[in-house]
C-alpha cells in the first residue's frame, strides 16, 4: 500500500495502469473508491493516480484544522513525489476545486483539466447548510447526515438504479471519520471565485449533471464561461457525482476529451 508524508501527514494513494498520467481527485465524503466504476476503464489507456485527501479514506486524520491550500499542497507534493510530467486532473466537486486551484497556482504541473460539479463560490445558503451538516456529524456521527446526502446527490432519474446508487453511497459515506469530514467541509467552504480564473489557459472540460440541484448546469456553465479555454458538457441523466451516477457516459466523454488533448 503506497503512502507518503507531506508536512507530517500521511497521504494514501493508488497508482495503476500505464501511459500518460491522470490524477483523480474525489468529492467531499468520498475517497479513492469513488472512482470504482471508471478506474479500470481509465487505467487501460492511462497511468491513473488516486489519492485520498487528508482527513479521508486511508489518509491520516489530523485533529488540527487544515485548509484548502494544504489539500492543494498534498496533491502537488504527490506530483513531485511520483515525478509526474504534466498529468491531467479529473476532479469531482471538492476534487474539482482542488484541481482548479492547482492550475491557478502551478500551471506548469497541469496537462489538462476535467472539472465535475464545480462552483465558482460558496453561496451563503450553501455555507449555512454545509456548516450545519459538518457540526451535526461531529456530534452525532456520519449516519445523522447520510440519508439526506444520498438523496441530494442521487436524485430520481439518474442513469444507474437510484436505490442501488444511494445504498452504495451511504455505505461509503458512513465510513468517513466525522472530524475529518467536518474539516474537509470547512476547507471547501472557504472557496470563492478568484480573479485568477481569467489566467487559466489550460484546456478544460467542465461537466454538469442535468439532475444536479446542488451545483447544476447553470453553476458549472458559469465557471466554464470564466475559463478562456473551457468546454461545457451536460450529462442528461447525471447527478451531483457524474462518475457515480452515470459512469459509462462519463467515462466516454472524458476519454474523448483526453484523446483530443493528447
Amino acid at each position: 500500500m503506497p503512502f507518503f508524508d507531506n508536512n507530517d501527514v500521511s497521504i494514501y494513494y493508488e497508482d495503476i495502469g500505464q501511459g500518460k498520467p491522470v490524477i483523480l481527485l474525489h468529492e467531499l465524503g468520498g475517497n479513492i473508491h469513488s472512482w470504482k466504476y471508471v478506474r479500470q476503464n481509465f487505467s487501460e489507456r492511462h497511468r491513473v493516480i488516486m489519492p485520498d485527501f487528508r482527513g479521508a479514506g486511508m489518509s491520516e486524520k489530523p485533529r488540527i484544522p487544515f485548509d484548502l491550500p494544504e489539500l492543494v499542497e498534498d496533491v502537488v507534493a504527490l506530483v513531485d513525489h511520483l515525478e509526474l510530467n504534466r498529468p491531467s486532473f479529473i476532479g469531482s466537486a471538492l476534487g474539482a476545486v482542488v484541481s482548479l486551484t492547482i492550475e491557478m497556482q502551478r500551471p506548469d504541473l497541469v496537462g489538462s483539466l476535467v472539472l465535475c460539479s464545480v462552483a465558482h463560490e460558496m453561496s451563503p445558503e450553501t455555507k449555512r447548510y454545509a456548516d450545519e451538516r459538518a457540526r451535526l456529524v461531529e456530534v452525532h456521527g456520519m449516519r445523522a447526515a447520510s440519508e439526506l446526502s444520498a438523496s441530494n446527490s442521487f436524485p430520481i432519474g439518474i442513469t444507474r438504479p437510484v436505490e442501488q446508487a444511494r445504498s452504495e453511497y451511504i455505505g461509503h459515506f458512513l465510513s468517513n471519520d466525522p472530524v475529518g469530514y467536518a474539516m474537509l467541509t470547512d476547507a471547501l467552504m472557504a472557496w470563492n471565485a478568484p480573479a485568477a480564473f481569467a489566467t487559466v489557459n489550460t484546456r478544460t472540460l467542465c461537466v454538469a449533471g442535468q439532475l444536479d440541484h446542488i451545483w447544476g448546469p447553470k453553476t458549472v456553465k458559469f465557471v466554464a464561461d470564466q475559463l478562456p479555454n473551457a468546454q461545457f458538457l451536460v450529462l442528461p441523466q447525471g447527478g451531483h457525482f457524474p462518475h457515480l451516477s452515470s459512469p459509462i457516459e462519463f467515462g466516454e466523454i472524458v476519454h474523448n476529451f483526453l484523446n483530443a488533448t493528447a
